[in-house]
């Protein structure tokens, strides 16, 4: 799904092109959080963690509420809801890959948080470029994307390793 949002991103500003890669970005990241869900839901965190986690969410959600509030001069209004949306679904992966990784401390966790943070942070630095004008945040895109698939092919090397079973 990443690949395909990917050829809708060389269209970006474009109309109706913000709002369909918004959509395909939201339900890769919302089956990320499933799978995610799946693996962990019994598991408990302590409550300090907990309150952290909260803490760490609300600070996320508003910082995107305002970054993106800031660029509604440009957007219209189904533009603006769906890069909000986004957001709210992206802060709600990176919070579920962090638990994952604090339930399951091993290299297939850090290469799962690894991929799932930078492919974040790519849709945050091409944020930044189209709609702040900061061009230099492409070249970062670029290259957090390229770690990205990186730990993501680990991640993959990983999980499958693991999935073998020894006698």
């Amino acid at each position: 799904m990443l690949i395909i949002a990917d050829a809708f991103d060389l269209y970006y500003l474009q109309p109706f092109i913000i709002e369909t890669y918004s959509v395909i970005k939201m339900l890769a990241f919302s089956l990320l959080c499933v799978n995610l869900y799946k693996k962990f839901k019994h598991q408990k965190l302590g409550k300090t963690i907990t309150g952290l986690f909260v803490v760490v969410i609300i600070i996320n959600l508003l910082i995107g509420y305002k970054a993106v509030s800031e660029t509604s001069t440009l957007l219209d209004y189904s533009q603006l809801l769906s890069i909000q949306l986004y957001w709210i679904v992206c802060v709600i992966s990176g919070a579920l890959a962090a638990k994952y990784y604090f339930c399951d401390d091993s290299n297939k966790a850090v290469y799962f948080v690894g991929f799932t943070f930078l492919f974040i942070f790519t849709d945050l630095s091409g944020f930044i470029a189209n709609f702040f004008e900061a061009y230099a945040f492409f070249f970062i895109e670029r290259l957090l994307y390229y770690l990205a698939f990186m730990c993501l092919g680990y991640y993959l090397f990983f999980a499958s390793d693991l999935n073998i079973e020894k006698p």
